[in-house]
């Protein structure tokens, strides 16, 4: 096994591209570090013997360079046996010419941003045989460069190359450097990747680069027609700060009818992969020009054994190639692939075998089956499917993606995780890109700088995934805002994962996302702070899951003035969508639906102004829903606002819950106001019962326009009874207020609404107030009440007045507040009463003030 290094511009397996290393000088270690010694000292490596050869130039691994560079860097060959510096082998260039390193120098793959630099000599150098020599470096100014060593001090990483040249073999490393060779002068190097034969190359290290690209290199896929380019690699690539890898580029994409191949040899998870400090292009093309389609949903439903699906796009995909289409059921599993027999129609996919599972494509009730392109000519992929690569972004790169499936690319821990998206600076762009066949974390935004943008993400994999492990996430580390449209995600899978983890801080738009799939939280939204700077979501679709985890979960410290379209959570085995954490927020979803979940929303956090405005919340004709709303025991404060929606409403298509609309947990213990307008309650159990055990008070469901009923309104108070619009009984016009207790003696008073009167220091208000109660009333006698207001001297509630008259008669209660007024403010007065059974109107308020 060889080291080569590319002295000309040429193609990859040319021989006159490369020149080799010479082995005994050869050191490549990232144990430790060290700074450079100042002039006229020299810094000192071992001494080797490398026999009678010719070089070129020596490179040197460069650790970290000053933030604020200073002075000169000079590379020598010393001759150790003659005691003199070596004629013609001095190197001088500027510090500043040397990248700066954006993180501490350290022994990982993501701990080495500017790798090996290369000085070239004027003209190649003879050695004398039987020699010693050492590589020696200096710096002019303090503390400017440090260079990678062994684990002896100053003993530097280095190379000495050669002028014989090689075509590369397997197990070669190989390394593409641009030449320095004097201040602020280097000739930059590029090799065209013309390879079509699967030659493993690299050493085999999961620590050290086996194919390093530096300032000034550039490797770049061939783009000739007809050519399936394939490059294996049993190491780890590295493209140093200022060095660029291209598989096609925007303007010369990898052509249709050629495919080009990055595959990692990993016999286990993380062995190798790629890690990007500079310039990385991967760009395919569609299957068809103009037909720019990477998935379409279906628009007829699709029978088990069917072999042709009608779709919603003409989408240009070709006979041979494979897609993915999504569960529609609570069952992830009948996800599945298909082989397309021929190219596609303007909406039709023929498939070469039967389907194993059937798929909704009910257009009317935009129920529809996601259809995503597993294919791509262009590929980056592990050759083992239980050995995931991986393909990491640091430091500030310029990347783009597009066009590109990733195949077996995923992994536990930073840096090796999948496609591991984590700069600091720089701009990344990520558009029609498959995850194919990937485990936990395939892609991870973790961003502290630059720009992410994704736009055209699918991915289906069938492997069983870790607990709480997302296909894609945006990491907790994450500080830049993201955004995300276009995602289509499916899990063939009941393993115990999310799908799409959304987390970090900063902005986050997701917009046009189809997830399904997984036993866990489908798709998780929670910031790693207190509050995202802001949370949009449009067009979200969330479904098809197995487990006993809701699908959608939300920690309610997104909740920040938002307003969220069109959010489709359905046919959850246990919940559609949860909130998770306790904090206030402000939130509308609007022109959502919710269904066939076993319940479909559940309150597990405080959820203060949350409203639904036009949404549809039921079980379906498939799948039944035991409960449109849960409010579980850990709800604090709940106000839940619902503004025409449908909730409970039996149709062609939707079904009434089985238990309730709105069900709190047995025992439940806390406040809550649902107000609901223009909205109707369709199951047989509008709400529970365990309602009625609520301990927070005058928690209550407020209807206007109940039922979409014009004039029709009405409050239930849990603990104490209804109050409705009443239009038969009233004193001279109607409407009145009627008041139907039912918490007995022993629970609170009910009350009518509160009015309100404005008084001046000094002031009192004299009401009076029309009461009437029906034969079965069996409470006390109602009362006038005015309400205790501290602040304008109303130190407690005092009783007005009483009713004395019997049944189905009215009579005016009255009376004057009392003391008067200590400063300008508002007086509150009610009427009130309790019972089991019967009513109370109350009509022709009247109030006047001295």
């Amino acid at each position: 096994m060889a080291t080569l290094i590319a002295a000309a511009d040429g193609n990859w397996t040319a021989a006159t591209t490369w020149q080799v290393v010479d082995a005994t000088s050869l050191l490549d270690s990232q144990a430790g570090n060290f700074a450079l010694a100042t002039s006229p000292s020299w810094s000192q490596g071992q001494a080797f013997t490398p026999g009678a050869i010719t070089i070129d130039g020596i490179a040197v691994k460069v650790a970290s360079r000053a933030t604020t560079p200073s002075g000169t860097i000079s590379v020598r060959l010393f001759n150790v046996t003659g005691s003199a510096a070596v004629a013609g082998t001095t190197v001088t260039i500027n510090v500043s010419d040397l990248a700066l390193n954006p993180v501490s120098p350290g022994g990982t793959v993501d701990t080495c941003p500017i790798g090996w630099v290369l000085f070239r000599f004027a003209s190649p150098v003879t050695l004398a045989a039987a020699t010693q020599y050492r590589v020696e470096a200096q710096t002019s100014a303090a503390s400017q460069v440090n260079l990678f060593r062994d684990a002896t001090a100053n003993n530097m990483a280095r190379m000495l190359r050669r002028t014989t040249t090689a075509a590369p073999a397997a197990g070669d490393s190989l390394f593409v450097l641009g030449e320095w060779t004097a201040a602020g002068t280097k000739t930059d190097r590029t090799v065209t990747m013309d390879s079509t034969a699967a030659t493993d190359y690299g050493g085999g290290s999961t620590t050290l680069a086996s194919l390093g690209i530096g300032s000034g290199g550039t490797l770049a896929y061939g783009t000739a027609a007809a050519t399936n380019y394939v490059l294996r690699l049993s190491g780890v690539l590295q493209v140093w700060i200022g060095g660029t890898f291209r598989m096609g580029s925007p303007g010369t994409p990898i052509p249709r009818d050629s495919t080009a191949v990055l595959e990692f040899d990993c016999a286990a998870t993380g062995d190798f992969g790629a890690v990007v400090w500079g310039t990385l292009s991967i760009q395919g093309q569609s299957p068809t020009a103009g037909k720019d389609r990477i998935y379409t949903r279906l628009t007829a439903n699709a029978a088990a054994a069917a072999t042709s699906l009608t779709v919603e796009h003409d989408t240009g995909w070709k006979a041979g190639q494979e897609i993915a289409i999504a569960s529609t059921t609570r069952t992830p599993t009948e996800a599945e692939t298909a082989t397309l027999a021929a190219d596609a129609g303007a909406s039709t996919l023929s498939l070469t075998a039967g389907l194993a599972s059937a798929h909704a494509g009910d257009t009317a009730n935009d129920l529809q089956a996601e259809v995503i392109l597993l294919s791509s000519h262009v590929q980056v992929r592990s050759t083992t499917s239980g050995a995931g690569t991986y393909l990491a972004l640091r430091g500030s790169p310029t990347a783009s993606l597009a066009w590109t499936l990733f195949r077996y690319v995923y992994g536990a821990s930073s840096p090796k995780r999948g496609l591991d998206i984590g700069p600091s600076g720089g701009t990344v762009t990520v558009s029609a890109v498959v995850l194919r066949d990937c485990a936990s974390r395939a892609c991870v935004i973790a961003a502290t700088g630059g720009t992410v943008s994704v736009s055209g993400l699918v991915g289906y994999t069938a492997t069983a995934l870790g607990t709480n492990v997302a296909i894609v996430t945006v990491d907790a580390a994450n500080t830049v805002p993201v955004s995300l449209s276009d995602i289509v995600l499916m899990v063939d899978s009941s393993g115990s994962s999310d799908v799409l983890a959304l987390q970090g801080a900063g902005a986050l738009t997701l917009t046009r996302a189809w997830v399904s799939g997984g036993a866990s939280s489908v798709l998780t939204i929670s910031p790693s702070g207190t509050t995202w700077t802001s949370v949009a979501l449009d067009t979200v679709y969330v479904h098809s899951q197995a487990g006993t985890s809701s699908m959608l979960s939300i920690s309610a410290r997104v909740l920040a003035r938002e307003a969220w379209t069109r959010l489709h959570v359905y046919r959850g085995n246990n919940i559609g969508l949860t909130w998770t954490a306790g904090a206030s927020g402000e939130l509308t979803i609007l022109a959502s639906r919710f269904f066939g979940s076993v319940s479909n929303l559940n309150a597990d956090a405080d959820l203060s102004r949350v409203r639904f405005v036009g949404c549809t919340i039921a079980g379906d004709s498939s799948f039944a829903s035991q409960r449109g709303f849960r409010l579980t025991n850990a709800v604090a404060h709940t106000e839940i606002r619902l503004e025409g929606c449908q909730v409970g409403v039996a149709g062609s298509f939707f079904a009434s819950h089985t238990v309730a609309d709105i069900d709190p947990t047995s025992g439940w213990g806390a406040f809550c106001a649902i107000t609901l307008v223009n909205t109707t309650l369709g199951s047989a159990t509008r709400w529970s019962t365990n309602l009625s055990d609520n301990a927070g008070g005058y928690s209550y469901v407020a209807e206007q326009r109940k039922g979409g009923s014009t004039g029709v309104h009405e409050t239930t108070f849990f603990r104490a009874g209804k109050v409705s619009r009443e239009t038969t009984v009233f004193r001279t016009a109607e409407p009145s207020e009627k008041l139907e207790p039912t918490g007995g003696t022993t629970g609170l008073r009910l009350r009518s609404a509160t009015r309100r009167i404005a008084v001046n220091a000094g002031q009192v208000a004299t009401v009076g107030v029309y009461v009437r109660k029906s034969a079965a009333y069996n409470g006390a006698q109602p009362r006038l009440i005015l309400r205790a207001n501290p602040a304008v001297g109303v130190t407690q509630d005092t009783v007005l007045d009483t009713m004395t008259s019997g049944p189905d008669s009215w009579e005016q209660l009255t009376g004057t507040s009392a003391p008067a007024a200590t400063e300008a403010g508002v007086l509150e007065v009610y009427v009130d009463c309790d019972g089991s059974a019967g009513a109370v109107y109350v009509d022709d308020w009247t109030a006047s003030v001295a």
